[in-house]
C-alpha cells in the first residue's frame, strides 16, 4: 500500500514539473537605443534593439515619436518608422536591430541656448592615507531636451516602450586645472619616480592646462542625465585623486569648466584659434586639497589636535 502511494505521488510531482517547464517565456523589451543628431550633415539617426520571445517576424511595427520641451510641456515634432530590412539607415537586415536615417530639418530649427547653471563641487578635499579615491563634480547645464519614445508592437497588439532623453545642444564640458602653489612631487608617474614622496611647491605659474586628454568621443563627463520636465541636464564626473602614499598633491587647485558648443567648431580649446569661437561660457572653482602627513599644516582644515605631525 505504501509503495503504491509513493508511485502515485511521484507521477503527480513529475507531471507538475513538466507543466511548469513547458510554459513558454514571454519577454518583450526594447534596449540599446541610439539617438544621434548631426547638424553638419542635417541628419537624424535612430536605432533600437528589440528582444521578442516569439520571433521578430511577428513584430508589426517599431516607431520613434520625437518631442521637444518648450512652454512647460513636451510638444511633438514628428514620428518615424524604424526598419530592420537593410535600408533607410539599417545596416543588417532581420537581426532585431531597427534603425532609421532621416532628415533632421525639423529638429535643427529649434533654438538652443546652452549655459552653465550651477556647479556642485566640494570646497575642500582630504586625501586618504593609502587608498585612491575620487572627487565628484556635478554641473547643471541648460540645453534643449529631446524626448524619444520608442514603441514596438506585435501581431497581437502587445506593445513595449522605451523612453530616452537627449540634449539637442551639442554641448561639451572641458575641464582645465591650475596647480600653481600646490605641493607636488615632480617625479610622480615619470621615469624618475623613486617611490619616495618629496613634495615641492610649484613656483612657476603655467596657467591652466587640460585635466586629461581631450577627445570628443571620451567626454570628461561620463554621466549626463535630463532633470525632470525641463531643459536642464546634470553632467557628472569623478576626478581620480591619489592617496598620500601615492604622493598625491596638496594645496589649492583651481578648476576651470569650459562649455563648448560643438555645432560651431567640432574641436577643443587647444587645437586651434578657431576652436575658441565655440566657447559659450566658463566658470572657475578653487578646491583646497589636504592630507595629514604631507608635512604641511593646512589652515582651517588641520590643527595640532587633528594632525600633530603637520601642525607642531
Amino acid at each position: 500500500m505504501h509503495k503504491f502511494f509513493i508511485i502515485i505521488l511521484t507521477l503527480f510531482t513529475i507531471s507538475c514539473v513538466n507543466e511548469v517547464t513547458l510554459e513558454p517565456s514571454t519577454y518583450f523589451e526594447i534596449e540599446n537605443v541610439q539617438i544621434e543628431v548631426d547638424k553638419f550633415e542635417n541628419e537624424l539617426y535612430l536605432q533600437a534593439e528589440v528582444e521578442y520571445w516569439n520571433g521578430n517576424e511577428n513584430i508589426t511595427s517599431v516607431q520613434a515619436e520625437l518631442s521637444i520641451y518648450q512652454s512647460g510641456s513636451y510638444q511633438s515634432i514628428g514620428s518615424f518608422n524604424l526598419v530592420d530590412g537593410g535600408q533607410d539607415g539599417d545596416i543588417i537586415s532581420e537581426n532585431g536591430i531597427y534603425s532609421r536615417l532621416a532628415n533632421a530639418e525639423n529638429i535643427l530649427i529649434i533654438e538652443v541656448e546652452p549655459d552653465i547653471k550651477s556647479i556642485n563641487v566640494a570646497s575642500h578635499y582630504q586625501l586618504a592615507q593609502s587608498d585612491s579615491d575620487s572627487l565628484l563634480i556635478e554641473l547643471i547645464v541648460s540645453g534643449k531636451s529631446l524626448r524619444v519614445i520608442f514603441t514596438a508592437e506585435d501581431i497581437d497588439g502587445v506593445i513595449a516602450q522605451y523612453i530616452e532623453y537627449t540634449n539637442l545642444s551639442n554641448s561639451y564640458i572641458e575641464i582645465q586645472f591650475n596647480d600653481f602653489g600646490m605641493l607636488k612631487d615632480p617625479n610622480v608617474r615619470t621615469q624618475n619616480d623613486d617611490g619616495i614622496c618629496l613634495r615641492e611647491e610649484i613656483v612657476i605659474d603655467d596657467g591652466y592646462t587640460w585635466l586629461n586628454n581631450i577627445d570628443k568621443k571620451r567626454n570628461n563627463f561620463q554621466s549626463i542625465v535630463q532633470i525632470g520636465n525641463s531643459n536642464n541636464f546634470q553632467y557628472s564626473h569623478n576626478i581620480p585623486m591619489n592617496s598620500l602614499d601615492e604622493c598625491g598633491a596638496t594645496g589649492a587647485v583651481k578648476l576651470k569648466f569650459i562649455l563648448h558648443d560643438l555645432d560651431f567648431y567640432d574641436c577643443m580649446s587647444g587645437y586651434s584659434e578657431n576652436c575658441l569661437s565655440n566657447v559659450i561660457s566658463e566658470e572657475s572653482k578653487e578646491i583646497i586639497v589636504f592630507g595629514c602627513g604631507d608635512n604641511n599644516c593646512t589652515p582651517v582644515y588641520e590643527s595640532s589636535a587633528s594632525c600633530s605631525g603637520d601642525c607642531e
